[in-house]
């Protein structure tokens, strides 16, 4: 995400990401496999959070896994963290009662997806 030259307001650059989402996969995953998604997911947004970025609407339709190395990738961000949208199954019930997204609600939305892994 890099601050538009014009403007207070954000873009974001991105690249097409391969893989498949993981509600398509997650079946056909060995439980060492999800495991290592769970890994790579928590670093993910250890990441995040180091450098301040909230996800906002994560979910298994919004990551992406490249099933020969097991690497993820992130999609639709939900870039107005005011909004009250986002995937009503893996959000905080805060954001129900009028909460802004934050970095706790992807960590909420995480733990419901490693449930849902049954890791």
């Amino acid at each position: 995400i890099l601050p538009s030259p014009r403007s207070c307001n954000f873009f974001l650059i991105h690249q097409k990401a391969p893989g498949k989402r993981l509600w398509q996969v997650r079946h056909t995953l060995s439980a060492m496999q999800r495991a290592e998604l769970a890994s790579r997911l928590f670093g993910i947004l250890r990441n995040w959070r180091n450098i301040g970025f909230v996800h906002g609407d994560l979910s298994p339709r919004n990551i992406l896994v490249e099933e020969m190395n097991m690497q993820i990738h992130c999609i639709d961000w939900l870039l107005d963290l005011e909004s009250r949208s986002g995937t009503p199954a893996y959000s905080h019930p805060e954001l129900f009662q009028g909460a802004p997204h934050g970095q706790c609600h992807d960590y909420y939305a995480a733990e419901k997806i490693i449930e849902e892994l049954e890791i």
